[in-house]
């Protein structure tokens, strides 16, 4: 695979980050429709949703040169640095929360943009899954991302790689492609813990391929672990620690209140 220009300097791997920012849009506004999500709402985050894409792309090539830094000692941003995806979460994830609160706080004086967070959040990961999908299949069409050298029949050569490599973008974007499915389906079935079923799973999906990884993948103060493998440790603990406190407070909430009533012990005083 080559990233071949196609026209005005665009590859295939600029067209399927297109498709993937596309479908993410179109499936939030037909899941918020499907919620009969206010129209006032839904405008807030598709517009939310696209500054948050530009912040996240800036914070993806951030972190990535902290890695390149923490490896070599060089902090260097250029046309070649390169982007990573956890960056671009992260960057996202703060850009559009704080966006999300500010904003919402100036328009709905009835708190809405609160009470309908959460399914805000369920809609959000389905977008952000088919959205990553594509976009491996551009990292493919790129010839980033790939994996370790074998001799197997799922080799696929690179022209910026010494022989066959494992497809490890094509591995990912199927998973994230099930995923997406498996989410769609919960959503629909009004399933409320989406948002740390995706955190757990990619987590721990994220963390076994980087074993079938074979590009630079930086490193961490964790010598052990990349960076990709630290941060999916982080994503699949907070996934956790979110579905225990949210099956902690329905628990709460579902206890009676047991109203006791103590007897009367009063007793008349005799005059004498």
């Amino acid at each position: 695979m080559y990233p071949y220009e196609i026209i005005l300097g665009l590859g295939f791997y600029e067209v399927f980050i297109f498709l993937g920012v596309i479908s993410a849009l179109i499936i939030f506004r037909v899941f918020a429709d499907k919620k009969q999500m206010n129209v006032k709402l839904q405008n807030l985050c598709l517009i939310d949703g696209v500054c948050s894409i530009v912040i996240g792309f800036i914070f993806a090539i951030l972190f990535q040169a902290f890695y390149d830094f923490m490896e070599n000692g060089v902090f260097k941003i250029g046309q070649g640095t390169g982007s990573t995806f956890y960056g671009g979460l992260i960057g996202g994830i703060i850009s559009f929360i704080s966006i999300y609160f500010i904003f919402g706080k100036i328009i709905f004086k009835n708190n809405e943009h609160k009470t309908k967070f959460n399914d805000v959040c369920s809609i959000a990961v389905c977008s952000v899954t088919i959205a990553h999908g594509f976009g491996r299949i551009g990292c493919f069409m790129a010839g980033c991302c790939y994996g370790k050298e074998t001799d197997g029949c799922l080799g696929v050569h690179f022209v910026s790689v010494e022989g066959n490599v494992l497809p490890t973008q094509l591995f990912e974007a199927i998973f994230l492609f099930i995923l997406f499915a498996v989410l769609t389906v919960l959503y629909i079935k009004n399933f409320k813990l989406n948002l740390e079923l995706y955190l757990i799973a990619y987590g721990i999906w994220r963390f076994l391929i980087e074993f079938l990884r074979g590009d630079d993948r930086g490193a961490t103060i964790v010598s052990f672990l990349s960076p990709s493998q630290l941060i999916a440790v982080v994503m699949v603990v907070v996934g956790f620690v979110m579905v225990l406190l949210k099956l902690n407070k329905r628990k709460m909430q579902n206890v009676p209140i047991k109203v006791e009533i103590l007897p009367n012990n009063t007793k008349n005083d005799k005059i004498d």
